[in-house]
C-alpha cells in the first residue's frame, strides 16, 4: 500500500518490511498484511480507513507521484458511498 519498505501496524504498531519479510497484499483492501497480528485496513471502522485513505493520497502524492492507487478501489467506493 506505500513506497517505504519499512512499516507500521495501524493495529498492534509493530514495523515491517514489507520487502523482506515478503508481506502479501490483502485483496479487499490493498493494505499489506502484518506478519504479526494479521491485520490489515479490513480491521478498521470506516472513520479510520477515511483517515488511513487521506493519509495514503497525501504521502504518495508527494513521495511517489507514480503510485498505483487502484489497489484501493474498493475501500475508496466504500468511503466516497458513505
Amino acid at each position: 500500500m506505500c513506497s517505504p519498505n519499512k512499516v507500521r501496524c495501524f493495529n498492534c504498531f509493530e514495523w515491517f518490511d514489507k520487502k523482506k519479510q515478503k508481506i502479501r497484499q490483502c485483496k479487499e483492501c490493498g493494505d499489506f498484511k502484518c506478519p504479526y497480528c494479521k491485520a490489515c485496513m479490513c480491521n478498521l471502522n470506516e472513520k479510520e480507513k477515511k483517515i488511513i485513505m487521506a493519509m495514503i493520497h497525501t504521502y504518495e502524492n508527494y513521495i511517489n507521484k507514480n503510485y498505483d492507487f487502484s489497489v484501493h478501489k474498493k475501500v475508496e467506493k466504500k468511503i466516497k458511498q458513505s
